[in-house]
């Protein structure tokens, strides 16, 4: 396996949370390193002030490994979050459960791919 990504969406997050771009990202770095990922680069963007576009936020933690990303829809309570790491080093699903249990809220989505596969091994699966 060269690379592996997860998938997860959050309903039911409190808005406070979702809009706070510095938590986002400090807590994606904190899953990053509990998955064993080094970060090297973070950032956000507060979404949806004065362009009409759904307030939230937009993060994006660069690792070593690869990446963590979240986009949040915080008048809906919702979050998308998808992890993906080379090789076999960071654990992609312990970072799952990390921000999971951070945020709160209901999985309402969640799935696995390995990327980069062989012949050998399963693509996707939810």
């Amino acid at each position: 396996m060269r690379g592996r990504e997860v998938r997860m969406d959050l309903e039911g997050v409190e808005a406070e949370k979702l809009l706070d771009g510095e938590l986002l990202a400090s807590m994606c770095s904190e899953a990053a390193r509990l998955a064993g990922a080094t970060v090297v680069n973070k950032t956000w963007a507060n979404l949806g002030i004065n362009d009409g576009s759904p307030p939230g936020c937009t993060v994006a933690v660069l690792l070593n490994e690869s990446h963590i990303t979240l986009h949040t829809y915080s008048d809906m309570g919702l979050v998308a979050v998808n992890v993906f790491t080379c090789g076999t080093k960071a654990d992609c699903e312990r970072a799952l459960a990390f921000i999971a249990e951070f945020l709160g809220g209901r999985v309402s989505f969640k799935d696995s791919c390995v990327r980069f596969h062989s012949e050998v091994e399963t693509p996707c699966s939810t």
